[in-house]
């Protein structure tokens, strides 16, 4: 479904296509949040569709992962009621590794009518992803994450920012099932397997 929304925030006005997802009516399912220099990667769910994630993690018996549930208070958003729904934390990054991924953010926001720019000028501010756009980001937030190279996270936005939307969707499935526990892990070998 593709719906045109504008977006006020600080006098910036934004018109955005097709934010969301046909599985939830045309709503946006993940959110950007800059909050000074930290960058955190939200997915947006039906609370209880959240809270099966979490339980479904919590019971793993080969890695338990606590996952952590946010309320969406922090979404400024009139044309949806988010009471019901919870964001789910996918990934934070500090300004040191965020800046490794400046070139994959200015391309995918710019295709939503040059969003970048709202990061840039504020330093708080969330912003509402379309799906496709939100799977790029939390794939790349997620794999750069515990890396501390700087070529190597470097490498491996290169490596995302080249993968097809389905390929993306791939992976970000593995990296956030309790089933494939090592989804993140095998990403990071495939994408920077290569360098020493």
């Amino acid at each position: 479904m593709i719906r045109s929304t504008a977006y006020e925030r600080k006098g910036i006005t934004h018109k955005i296509e097709g934010l969301g997802s046909s599985i939830h009516g045309g709503r946006p399912t993940f959110a950007l949040k800059k909050d000074k220099k930290r960058y955190i990667i939200y997915e947006l769910l039906p609370g209880e569709q959240a809270e099966a994630h979490k339980d479904r993690w919590r019971n793993n018996r080969k890695i338990r992962r606590d996952i952590k549930l946010v309320d969406t208070d922090f979404i400024e958003d009139e044309d949806w009621n988010w009471d019901d729904w919870k964001a789910v934390k996918i990934s934070g990054l500090d300004q040191v590794k965020y800046d490794s991924c400046t070139s994959l953010l200015k391309r995918l926001l710019d295709q939503e009518n040059n969003r970048y720019l709202e990061l840039l000028k504020n330093d708080k501010t969330t912003l509402l992803l379309s799906e496709a756009v939100g799977v790029q980001v939390a794939l790349a937030f997620r794999a750069i994450k515990p890396v501390t190279r700087v070529d190597k996270q470097r490498e491996m936005i290169r490596q995302i920012d080249k993968m097809d939307v389905e390929e993306c969707y791939y992976w970000h499935s593995l990296c956030r099932s309790p089933s494939t526990p090592n989804g993140a892990k095998a990403l990071r070998v495939l994408l920077t397997g290569h360098m020493d």
